[in-house]
């Protein structure tokens, strides 16, 4: 049976046979606040996104519909039928309907005490999720109030990180060759990090040409190091270069700490985010970089496509990679795993949609948590099948719905999971060149 007979069928069993099935493109609105509305759907696969005022006025997302859940109940039954939401699909969504306005009037009595059992269902799960939702959004207030705290606090040791590194820079470099200088700088700069099988096969490069110890060549092809000429200090090049990437890494996870902490006071108070045009390739970088010390000893490789980009606020955006990396390390530490743990990560362009999938060969998603694996109680743990305050998936999916995007996760043979994100292009000009592997994030 084809997808579009099959919703007819559960449409039909639902509303009998009056029902009819309509397809959402991603972002298309359903309805809108005071537009007329005389359709109840049914949400078959798929989610909306439902927002409106809240009871202070505030306009927010209030709660999302779900395959099962009923849309347009407010308009259907009142009076005027208008809506009184907001609802856009997130992703492809599949409903069918029942217009009352095609429905023959001896039939319209019989076809509301039908609906009674089904109404009061959803209504249930709706005041369910908002009331998720307000606490959240108290959450979200508590959360703005330590920020604003510790941003004082950390305001103060950022003015003494950033003087203790200009003074040990100047003395650390005084007197030093231009090669190691050179090796301290390209650990300060930005730069990719080779997968764990790119070090293992350079290393061993490396102690076969040089006849370095083994400890020794693997720092070496970690930092992506060009080989010394004669006569150079390898060892004072590498030790400067870790230098180097030690006192960057330092300036980034302060640099991030206080992103952190503006979001959690954004969130309280609902600030617009800086919205620019981003690569999503060096974004997804940064993001795996955030969490490298949960990858060590994670094989980690990234294929990305060139000159993908989407318009979005870039420090948002590597978080949502970071927190997708976290869910994946975490399931990687469950024990028993058959095979060495490891993660591809994958940036390409895909039904007119930027896409990035990160895929992990760990224990996968339990079925039960499957479906509910971005709400806001579903932790990221071990083996993925613990509930309790988890928001890093969550507050991924916000982001990325905030801006017309999907998120979804799935299951893949022979075990492990995959998160899937697709973002609008910041220049939709169709498919983009094939992908090319680069270096990955973490060793």
């Amino acid at each position: 049976m084809s997808r579009p007979e099959k919703h007819l069928d559960v449409a039909a069993e639902y509303f009998g046979p009056d029902a009819r099935t309509q397809t959402l493109a991603p972002g298309e609105a359903l309805m809108r606040v005071g537009q007329p509305n005389t359709r109840l759907y049914l949400v078959l696969e798929g989610e909306l996104r439902c927002e409106g005022e809240d009871e202070q006025g505030v306009w927010r997302e209030l709660f999302v519909l779900r395959s099962g859940d009923l849309a347009g109940v407010n308009s259907f039954f009142g009076r005027p039928h208008v809506s009184v939401y907001d609802m856009v699909a997130m992703g492809e969504v599949s409903l069918a309907y029942l217009d009352r306005a095609v429905i023959p009037a001896e039939r319209k009595e019989s076809v509301d005490a039908n609906l009674v059992p089904l109404v009061i269902h959803a209504l249930h799960r709706r005041d369910m999720q908002r009331s998720e939702l307000e606490r959240m959004l108290g959450v979200a207030q508590f959360g703005a109030g330590i920020a604003h705290e510790l941003n004082n606090t950390l305001t103060v040791a950022l003015q003494g990180w950033s003087w203790l590194d200009r003074v040990v820079t100047q003395r650390l470099l005084q007197g030093r060759s231009a090669e190691v200088v050179d090796a301290f700088t390209a650990g300060r700069a930005e730069h990719p990090h080779p997968s764990s099988a790119q070090v293992r096969q350079r290393a061993r490069e490396l102690a076969a040409r040089h006849g370095w110890s083994e400890s020794f060549a693997r720092r070496w092809a970690r930092a992506g190091l060009p080989d010394p000429d004669p006569g150079e200090d390898s060892g004072d090049m590498l030790e400067f270069f870790e230098i180097g990437e030690a006192l960057a890494d330092a300036t980034s996870a302060i640099g991030h700490t206080r992103h952190v902490l503006d979001q959690m006071h954004a969130l309280g108070q609902r600030r617009q985010p800086h919205t620019s045009t981003v690569d999503v390739a060096a974004s997804v970088d940064s993001g795996l970089g955030l969490v490298r010390h949960l990858l060590s000893g994670v094989d980690v490789e990234m294929v990305s496509q060139p000159d993908v980009q989407v318009r979005c606020d870039r420090l948002q955006l590597d978080q949502v990679w970071a927190n997708l990396a976290r869910n994946a390390a975490n399931a990687l530490r469950a024990p028993g795993l058959p095979e060495p743990p490891r993660l591809r990560v994958e940036c390409d362009v895909a039904g007119g949609m930027a896409r990035v999938r990160m895929t992990d060969n760990g224990p996968g998603i339990s079925p039960d948590i499957l479906p509910e694996i971005f709400s806001p109680q579903v932790t990221g743990a071990p083996g993925r099948t613990s509930m309790g305050l988890g928001l890093g998936l969550s507050l991924a999916r916000s982001v990325v719905t905030a801006y017309g995007g999907m998120i979804g996760a799935s299951n893949v043979s022979p075990h492990g999971a995959q998160l899937e994100v697709r973002l609008p292009l910041a220049h939709p000009a169709g498919e983009h060149s094939a992908p090319k592997p680069t270096n990955g994030a973490a060793t």
